[in-house]
């Protein structure tokens, strides 16, 4: 069982988001089966800072031919959030500097000129959550083509996978070439696993999210129930289909319709899981590759390498990267390296169903894949062109793609702080504009942000925070936390149960203790020889009547634990305790569970009365 200790602070009357670290250890039974990785007692809390209400918007303007158009001026623009004028509070021209470095003949020294101080920084970032093996190999080989003919003396690459940094920032082409012969799909990419039926995550998506049997989804996922290997024909009480990938409609026998439509649902809920934590993983990983690379001087870009994937929860994960990256100027370009999109699933090899003949169905099944295909790539689009880089897709040709991504030659950064906007946490769409636009000019911006809420926006630093101290969270991190302990939406990806319990409590207060338990055999584990290593996060928050959040704290649960002892913690799990002191009165309490290896997260919230 977990044994941690506990920590309590008065009721505030303000939003005070600081997170105590208690000194937890996860034990399967009282003894010693769950060690502590180093420096996990006694650590410091940190605090949440607040963030800036200024937007930051970078703008790409080209003529008709594509050509970036220079010397626009401030007067020159118009910002609109959701469809009212913003005025532009900074206005500020970027240049890259040029990348072909003079020669020692043009500048008259000598024929050996002196080694080149770095000038830009591309960090390539290879999505290996969602890209195939075959696909990974032909993009590093367009990336190493493209960089041993483009290198120069001044740039400086790094390779990054979801997981780990290959590189870091050099110009010795030998150890850029072996970090990009390191890339491999991970194991944890979905494209490995082949189900009966084999859904997408996309089709995964749409049959989660809803019942309508009739639907593209639903009707490609029905019929291919009844085609593909994998026993789903075998029905409740022994009804079965032929094993062989028979032609069998749902409607020949009793319940049969109802079980593969049970099957499939319980199927999609699971894909969908997955793609979630994959998804948030993948994120994390982009915004690693962002934040080293905003610490560099000079010119600095990321390019992702990335087939696309799907977002369900991350939307405000995604505003918060794009505007970590304007803020540093950072330029994130994208380039998918699947090529050419094939979107006729029926002819895929690797997929064991019988041919499709219906023509109903084959439609479905290509009108569910092309909306796949525009949805997954969407992200994509979305962190290029809101930064002011460029997106490549939909060709084969990816050593042309490499060339394509080298940006534009001018960026206008236009900076505002929203005016009789409603700051509801939603998103904003906005829109650029040119006072005087000519036929054929384009225009690529962000296309909105998150719109903090005033309620739980997170106040500077206390006087009470700076006195504790203590080592700040990666940005990414807190942004998540800050999302998923205000929302109010519940997410089940861990299966935790939540007990709350109340006791007499000091000075005319209650205490309400709350109880954790997360299922062991729910987590999966880092290897490091012997030993099986996961980080479980829990954070638990209390929220007043007006949705005021009072008080919040967090504990770590750093599972290291040998092969041996691996059963023993799946039986007893992980458990955590702690206190409040509250007031008599109504609040809502929020519980928060992450781990560290997965990345899933489970939400939920609960009212409670103190009388």
């Amino acid at each position: 069982m977990l044994c941690s200790r506990y920590f309590s602070m008065a009721t505030a009357p303000v939003a005070i988001f600081a997170f105590l670290f208690g000194s937890a250890r996860a034990h399967c039974q009282k003894s010693d089966n769950v060690t502590p990785a180093t420096g996990a007692q006694n650590e410091a809390p940190f605090q949440l800072k607040t963030t800036s209400s200024l937007v930051v918007v970078r703008v790409v303007v080209r003529d008709a031919r594509g050509k970036p158009i220079e010397n626009l001026k401030k007067e020159d623009f118009k910002l609109f959030d959701r469809g009212k004028e913003q005025s532009i509070e900074q206005f500020e021209v970027e240049t890259p500097p040029a990348q072909s470095p003079r020669s020692a003949a043009a500048q008259g020294q000598a024929a050996v000129p002196p080694p080149a101080m770095p000038g830009r920084f591309m960090a390539f970032y290879f999505d290996d959550l969602n890209t195939s093996d075959s696909d990974m190999i032909q993009a590093r080989e367009a990336a190493d083509h493209y960089l041993t003919a483009n290198l120069q003396p001044q740039d400086r690459v790094a390779i990054f996978a979801s997981q780990e940094m290959l590189s870091d920032f050099t110009s010795d082409p030998t150890q850029i070439r072996e970090a990009l012969l390191k890339l491999h799909a991970s194991p944890r990419n979905v494209t490995r696993t082949r189900n009966c039926p084999d859904l997408s995550d996309y089709q995964a998506m749409e049959i989660a999210q809803t019942d309508n049997q009739n639907s593209d989804a639903w009707t490609s996922a029905l019929n291919e129930a009844a085609t593909c290997d994998g026993g789903v024909l075998v029905a409740p009480g022994g009804a079965s289909g032929s094993s062989g990938g028979g032609s069998m409609s749902a409607g020949e026998q009793p319940g049969q319709s109802t079980f593969l439509a049970t099957v499939i649902r319980t199927l999609a809920q699971t894909i969908v899981g997955q793609i979630d934590g994959l998804a948030r993983a993948n994120l994390q990983g982009l915004e690693r590759a962002v934040k080293y690379t905003s610490q560099m001087p000079g010119q600095r870009s990321v390019i992702m390498v990335s087939p696309g994937f799907l977002l369900q929860t991350e939307l405000f994960q995604v505003d918060r990267l794009i505007d970590r990256a304007l803020r540093s100027q950072v330029v994130i370009s994208s380039l998918d390296p699947k090529g050419l999109a094939v979107l006729m699933s029926e002819f895929d090899a690797s997929r064991n169903n019988v041919p499709v003949t219906n023509p109903l169905v084959l439609q479905a099944g290509r009108r569910t894949d092309a909306d796949r295909e525009l949805v997954a790539t969407g992200v994509l689009a979305d962190v290029a062109y809101g930064t002011g880089g460029e997106f490549f897709h939909n060709s084969n040709d990816l050593k042309a793609g490499f060339d394509a991504l080298a940006g534009s030659s001018v960026y206008y950064i236009l900076a505002f702080t929203p005016t009789d906007i409603k700051l509801d946490g939603k998103f904003h769409a906005l829109k650029v504009m040119l006072t005087d636009k000519e036929q054929g000019m384009s225009i690529q911006a962000r296309r909105g942000y998150f719109a903090s809420k005033n309620g739980n926006e997170i106040p500077p630093e206390s006087t009470a925070a700076k006195d504790v101290g203590g080592p700040d969270l990666d940005a990414q991190a807190q942004e998540q936390i800050r999302e998923a302990v205000t929302s109010r939406t519940d997410m089940t990806q861990l299966p935790v149960v939540l007990e709350t319990k109340l006791a007499e409590g000091q000075g005319g207060t209650r205490a309400l203790s709350l109880s954790a338990h997360l299922d062991g055999s729910s987590l999966h584990f880092h290897k490091d020889g012997e030993h099986n290593l996961n980080t479980v996060t829990f954070i638990f928050a209390v929220f007043d009547q007006k949705e005021n959040l009072l008080n919040a704290q967090m504990r770590r649960a750093r599972v290291n634990i040998l092969d041996a002892q691996v059963p023993s913690f799946v039986k007893n799990g992980v458990d955590m305790r702690l206190t409040f002191q509250l007031q008599p009165g109504t609040y809502r309490i929020r519980e928060v569970v992450s781990d560290s290896e997965d990345h899933h997260m489970t939400t939920l919230s609960r009212n409670v009365t103190i009388p």
